[in-house]
């Protein structure tokens, strides 16, 4: 029967477990960087990433969009990009050949040529200010926008996505600034960023899933909330249910809370990051990726009670500091930002410094 003892490096900024067993003395790093790719111009504040195929799909939150050949993960490289009119990208949501991405306005981008990506329809409205979440439900998806709403759009046509309605959360919930948003059942969360806000969480029934039936949006039912401050800047939520787990970047927590009871939504574990700033979140079965300031992390919720460490690496040739001269505080910094996880892999975006890390994850030993 192997043991486990967890080994620190600080100044590697490196985290090791070492198996010992038996006649053994093995170890290896739990995360290690495999490559990144840096590109001032095509890559201009990296913010969010989502994958198909061979291919990695970035919004940057300076203006950018890029579509990034993550086929050699130790090299990856970008392929094509629109450095105009995107606006401030925040978050990408791939639908067959359309890419969908969220900013000052709701774009649909071709991306069946990845050497050339092409604006195909673009929707603006007053409700629409910065889409920093989608999340797909029944034909449709629902955008958080940090401005104060929960937008929706009919994808039936995905070149053509159309406008159907919005909910302005700041009267209906008291969600002042929509960061993230998730779905499950007839409900979906989202999770509020502001600073001090009084709501960290709030819970809304939206429809009847069984029957493919969306609700207009002036039927959605406030339901339960979650105000622990603990959750302060609750800024990212995925789902695991029966539980959902949410990064907080003013507090730098990740929290587990309980969906049981959507009137009541219960938070049942809150444990400190390994960095500041958690703000990718991202879950594999029984393990969740956090991307910090400068760091990867990994934590299970086998006991979803009683979250336990796994292992972080900080990794400072992935999140290089920007542009010391710059006046945003996050330019200057490293700033991980979003994750995916694919057949024991994590992309990681970059934000200030322009860039995508590669990292593999070895899982228990």
């Amino acid at each position: 029967m192997n043991e486990y003892c967890a080994l620190r490096f600080p100044m590697l900024g490196l985290f090791l477990i070492a198996g010992v067993s038996a006649g053994t003395d093995e170890q290896r790093p739990a995360i290690s960087v495999v490559g990144a790719v840096h590109d001032r111009r095509q890559l201009a504040g990296a913010h969010d990433i989502e994958l198909k195929g061979d291919h990695a799909f970035v919004a940057g939150k300076w203006g950018t969009f890029a579509v990034v050949d993550v086929s050699r993960p130790s090299r990856p490289r970008v392929l094509g990009s629109i450095t105009e009119d995107i606006g401030d990208g925040e978050t990408v949501l791939p639908l067959g050949d359309v890419c969908l991405v969220g900013a000052d306005a709701l774009l649909a981008v071709d991306v069946t040529e990845p050497t050339r990506p092409t604006v195909m329809k673009r929707i603006a409205h007053p409700t629409i200010h910065r889409i920093n979440g989608m999340a797909c439900w029944n034909g449709f998806v629902l955008a958080s926008s940090k401005g104060g709403h929960v937008n929706v759009f009919d994808i039936a046509r995905p070149k053509e996505p159309r406008f159907v309605g919005s909910l302005d959360t700041r009267r209906h919930g008291r969600v002042l600034a929509p960061h993230d948003i998730a779905v499950f059942g007839d409900r979906m969360i989202v999770v509020d960023q502001r600073r001090g806000s009084q709501v960290k969480l709030r819970i809304y029934r939206i429809g009847e899933r069984a029957q493919g039936r969306l609700w207009p949006t002036d039927r959605w039912v406030t339901e339960g909330a979650v105000t622990d401050k603990r959750l302060d800047g609750a800024n990212r939520v995925v789902i695991r249910y029966p539980h959902a787990v949410v990064a907080s970047n003013h507090a730098d927590t990740l929290a587990v809370v309980s969906l049981e009871d959507p009137c009541r939504p219960a938070v049942v574990a809150v444990m400190p990051t390994a960095d500041h700033s958690p703000c990718g979140l991202t879950v594999h079965g029984d393990t969740v990726f956090v991307a910090c300031e400068r760091t990867v992390e990994a934590i299970s919720i086998a006991n979803p009670c009683q979250p336990r460490f796994l292992c972080h690496l900080t990794a400072p040739a992935v999140f290089a500091g920007g542009d010391p001269q710059a006046t945003n505080p996050r330019r200057k910094r490293g700033g991980g930002h979003d994750l995916v996880f694919r057949d024991g892999l994590l992309y990681v975006t970059a934000q200030g410094s322009d860039g995508v890390g590669v990292f593999r994850f070895y899982g228990k030993r």
